[in-house]
């Protein structure tokens, strides 16, 4: 009776389900899988309408049922795996999809998922294997090509993600999403002239207007002698201070620049360049000019080449106030070398997890002796640090009363006052760098900005430890990071005692 009442309320699903009608199939087939536990298509089913409604976690539990009665079946498993991707467990849904394709080898989505997670994951030479199985069986599909290009850009192979993205294009002409993906491949390959060129890709991207609607046309390397000219932000923080690095070669050509940025940066540059009106952005009043420019723009006319690129090792000036501040709290430090660190971006997505190791990847670095550590990590990070210092014995100076995310001013001060400062690839980096302090950039081994260099072209007071192409753990970079810090302290040592 229990089975008949359950296969009446699969098909009562299946009907509903046809009609349109999603909250009457979903009653229906959650009474037939209650009848009816064993009924693998009505668990399949009820779970393809509770992912669609959103119900993700729902979704899962109904197709891990299905999988467990039909384990058969590759359709169940790339669902749970669909499932397990957007609750955040890779792991589950890497083994869902590489049992999809194992149960139907000529499955592309199976593969294609597969790609997806395993680059996500890091593990870019199975991720650039998974998408190359896609492309072999839907040679047809751009959206597969473009990912293959980015999976092989991310692995070092810029080569052959150009000629992923050239198919990409062939197949599908004119996507924003290709050719921002090949000016970053280009850039990260050195190739400046061509990257800048596709950079402009950002707009169509983004779906964002490339002139705010500003009445001032956008200069695209006319003379620019006795003209007015408005730069204005458009990236991130970090983005800001790498491009801003162009505006002396525009005063340079005789341009009276009006520089717009986040109000965080207004007094730390306004002190720098003199001869550049910096206004916070939005904020450069009713004035007219003769020509106006995004930041991001200014790379493709000033640095067109890697010989194009002139910066000091020391931009920013640091308010004296501030310094003497600062001065004064970081004297009852030890005598060990001052490092400041920030392990990670405040932006803490599933996607971008792997630009960055957990602090506990750090600890290498903390248990070099002869180091004072200082926070530099601007978000909430208390309980990181708090955990690592149990584990260590090893203090993390920090000064909560201090925003470190908006007192822009305190962290050029405080970086400033720092033998060394050791970050991921973040604001901190920049601004660290545009100060001049010594900075180690823990890298994932694919920031383009750097054009495959060692040291930061925009920032030479920055020097890359890069994690090997293909690397799926931060333990070599961190432990290489940790040897030169003890060498690094060994040679200060040794300076000092002959003073």
């Amino acid at each position: 009776m229990t089975a008949t009442l359950g296969l009446a309320e699969f098909e009562r699903g299946l009907a509903a389900q046809r009609a349109g009608e999603a909250e009457r199939a979903i009653a229906a087939y959650r009474t037939a899988v209650a009848a009816a536990p064993t009924l693998a298509p009505a668990h399949f089913n009820l779970g393809q309408l509770l992912r669609q409604r959103g119900e993700v976690a729902a979704a899962a539990v109904a197709f891990d049922a299905a999988v467990r009665l039909r384990p058969d079946a590759p359709d169940a498993w790339i669902n749970l795996g669909v499932c397990r991707e957007q609750l955040g467990d890779l792991d589950t849904a890497a083994a869902c999809y590489h049992e999809a394709s194992r149960l139907a080898p000529h499955d592309a989505t199976a593969h294609f998922n597969a790609g997806n997670v395993l680059r996500k994951q890091g593990n870019l030479t199975a991720a650039v294997s998974a998408f190359e199985a896609a492309a072999s069986r839907m040679p047809d599909a751009a959206d597969v090509w473009l990912n293959l290009g980015n999976a092989r850009r991310e692995a070092g192979r810029f080569a052959e993600a150009l000629a992923a993205f050239d198919r990409a294009d062939a197949l599908k002409p004119a996507q924003p999403e290709v050719e921002w993906n090949r000016a970053l491949t280009e850039l990260a390959s050195g190739r400046l002239h061509d990257g800048w060129r596709h950079y402009d890709s950002r707009w169509a991207r983004l779906g964002r207007p490339r002139d705010r609607g500003l009445p001032w046309n956008e200069w695209r390397g006319e003379p620019v002698q006795g003209t007015r000219i408005l730069v204005w932000p458009e990236q991130g923080l970090g983005d800001e201070m790498l491009f801003a690095t162009c505006v002396p070669d525009l005063v340079a050509l005789g341009a009276e620049v009006t520089l717009a940025l986040d109000p965080r940066l207004v007094d730390l540059y306004s002190r720098a360049w003199p001869d550049v009106v910096v206004v916070p952005d939005g904020a450069w009043g009713s004035g007219s000019f003769d020509w106006q420019i995004p930041l991001g723009g200014l790379p493709r006319y000033l640095r067109p080449s890697r010989t194009d690129f002139r910066p000091q090792w020391s931009q920013l000036v640091p308010a004296r106030a501030q310094l003497v501040a600062w001065g004064d709290r970081l004297k009852p430090l030890g005598p060990g070398l001052r490092v400041g660190i920030n392990w990670r971006s405040g932006l803490r997505g599933t996607d971008r997890r792997r630009y960055y190791a957990a602090l506990q990847d750090w600890r290498p670095i903390f248990e070099v002796p002869g180091v004072e550590l200082v926070n530099l990590q601007y978000d909430d990070c208390r309980e990181e640090l708090e955990t690592m210092e149990h584990a260590t014995g090893r203090r993390v100076h920090r000064w909560p009363a201090v925003d470190l995310k908006q007192d822009l001013e305190s962290v050029a001060a405080l970086a400033w006052h720092l033998d060394l400062v050791i970050a991921a690839p973040t604001a901190v980096t920049s601004l660290a760098g545009a100060v001049g302090t010594e900075t180690w950039q823990v890298d994932p081994g694919n920031d383009w900005t750097v054009f495959g260099e060692e040291r930061s072209p925009w920032f030479p007071a920055v020097r890359l430890f890069r994690k090997p192409y293909g690397d799926r753990t931060w333990s070599g970079t961190l432990n290489e990071v940790a040897r030169a810090l003890s060498v690094r302290v060994a040679m200060t040592a040794g300076a000092r005692a002959r003073a």
